[in-house]
C-alpha cells in the first residue's frame, strides 16, 4: 500500500466501507461478525480462532464482550488503512490480510491483530502515515 497525503481524505468516505457493519439489536447497536467476515472474505472457522473464540460463541454470542473487542480491533486498523488507501476498501482489505509486513517476521496485519499486537501495528501504520513504507 504506498502512502499518500491524507488532506484530501474526508472522514466520511474513509467510514462508508465500513460504516455497514453494524447491526442494532434491542435498541443498541453491534458490529455484525457476520457482516464483517463477508466483508473481509472470511469463514466462520478462521474468524472464531483469530477471536480466540469458538464458531459457537460467534453464532450464538455474536455481542459478547470478546467478539465485539475483536471486530474493534480489527476495523480500527482497517479505518487507518483504508484512509492511507484513499478510502479504496479492496486495497485496505488486501493489505490487512494479504501483504506481509518485513517488520513484523512477514506476519500481516491480521495476524498480528489475532496475536494481540494491535499496539506494534498502530506504530508500523504511524510510520506509514509520515510516509514512510517498509
Amino acid at each position: 500500500m504506498s502512502s499518500r497525503p491524507l488532506s484530501n481524505v474526508s472522514p466520511a468516505s474513509v467510514d462508508a466501507g465500513l460504516r455497514d457493519l453494524d447491526e442494532v439489536v434491542g435498541g443498541e447497536t453491534f458490529i455484525s461478525p457476520a457482516k464483517f467476515m463477508a466483508t473481509m472474505g472470511l469463514d466462520i472457522t478462521s474468524f472464531a480462532k483469530n477471536a480466540g473464540v469458538t464458531p459457537f460463541t460467534v453464532v450464538n454470542a455474536p455481542h459478547s464482550h470478546v467478539v465485539q473487542e475483536h471486530l474493534a480491533t480489527n476495523l480500527r486498523i482497517l479505518r487507518v488503512a483504508l484512509e492511507i488507501a484513499q478510502g479504496d476498501l479492496p486495497t485496505a482489505i488486501s493489505w490487512f490480510k494479504d501483504r506481509p509486513l518485513t517488520s513484523f517476521g512477514g506476519k500481516t496485519a491480521a495476524a498480528l491483530v489475532a496475536e494481540m499486537r494491535t499496539s506494534d501495528l498502530m506504530r508500523l501504520v504511524e510510520f506509514y502515515e509520515s510516509g514512510f513504507e517498509k
